[in-house]
């Protein structure tokens, strides 16, 4: 046997390794698949740990390896195939892999970690441009396409056409104050508003912040933190305030149903689960992320872009469903497994590393 389970993880799969396989000639898989199928081995945390102790004991088993392909050069169908049923290790001919890339097994790496920089374009706007239109006409082509918009998306998107157009548009209670700020804030980047609605759109940014201030101290009582506790980490808090005032409700996905984070859920994630934010109580037992707080939001949008299909095929065949990926089912990036929930309106309810 020239490929074992063992020897596939110990060479490729425990480095993440993008790798080139070829089968045996005349085989199952070599008759079901093109020539050559590129992408990477892939493990639950059970499977990881099994061939950690495997490959320790020098053990040389048949069996298959479940396989996520990259190039889509297989349908659908046949991507699902190698996912959930893996590939005959008997049956590979060859695996091709570059040296030089992933000689680090992160499964088993406690460092803390730096994602890349993403690339920014930056593009020069003349006088000419115009926020307001762009916006709702980029609004009207997603709602046409079927797509959703978050809560405060909709929000600016009515408080914007209620400056161009009479809109008649029955809200829900909870987004007139939104509706209102938006509103206000069009008329002031417009040059239009008042002195008196210039006041008005003040208190109410004013009352917003005052309102997360108070959704803090709730969040930071109730993970039972002592009151003779509390001058220890008051200069910790005052250094994260600033970072947790400016969340504002965040779109993490750019497809028909959209996944988002309001700042309740925000503060649940980031206290829980980023290291700078350990502020003991509660907090002090929670898995932490292997990254900076300035890569947090990134690694969410990226774990969440693996499995994008996933959610958008989930949410249209079950609607009234929550998605969740946990246990065994938690979802691989670099090392860590990940906890996901999104409720049926779209909210990331969970997102932490499981232990």
């Amino acid at each position: 046997m020239k490929y074992s389970i063992e020897k596939i993880y110990q060479d490729f799969g425990q480095f993440d390794k993008v790798v080139t396989i070829t089968f045996h000639f005349g085989s199952p898989t070599f008759q079901e698949n093109p020539e050559y199928i590129t992408g990477v081995f892939i493990y639950t945390p059970m499977e990881r740990k099994e061939m950690e102790e495997l490959i320790q004991q020098e053990k040389a088993n048949a069996g298959n390896i479940k396989f996520k392909e990259l190039l889509n050069e297989v349908d659908s169908d046949k991507k699902d195939f190698l996912i959930n049923h893996g590939i005959n290790c008997e049956e590979i001919f060859s695996i091709f892999a570059f040296p030089e890339f992933n000689q680090t097994n992160d499964f088993n790496s406690t460092e803390t970690r730096k994602l890349a920089e993403p690339n920014i374009i930056e593009v020069d706007l003349d006088d000419d441009f115009n926020y307001d239109s762009i916006l709702l006409s980029l609004n009207d082509r997603k709602l046409l396409r079927g797509y959703k918009l978050t809560p405060d998306e909709s929000a600016e998107d009515i408080g914007t056409r209620m400056n161009y157009e009479k809109v008649d548009i029955k809200v829900q209670e909870e987004l007139k104050v939104p509706i209102r700020k938006y509103f206000l804030k069009t008329r002031e980047r417009n040059k239009k508003a008042t002195e008196a609605e210039i006041d008005e759109l003040h208190f109410l940014e004013t009352k917003e912040i005052a309102n997360k201030i108070s959704i803090l101290r709730e969040e930071i009582k109730s993970a039972g933190i002592a009151k003779k506790n509390f001058e220890k980490i008051k200069p910790q808090i005052e250094e994260l305030t600033p970072f947790i005032l400016k969340f504002n409700e965040r779109r993490l996905t750019h497809k028909k149903f959209v996944i988002w984070l309001n700042y309740e859920r925000f503060l649940h994630i980031f206290l829980g689960h980023v290291n700078e934010a350990n502020l003991g109580g509660k907090f002090e037992g929670k898995t932490k992320f292997q990254y900076l707080i300035d890569d947090i939001f990134r690694l969410i949008e990226i774990v969440l872009d693996l499995i994008e299909d996933e959610i958008q095929k989930h949410f249209a065949e079950t609607p009234g469903k929550n998605f969740k990926r946990h246990g065994e089912m938690a979802v691989y990036y670099k090392g860590d497994y990940y906890v996901i929930a999104i409720n049926t309106d779209g909210l990331l309810m969970t997102f932490y590393k499981r232990e």
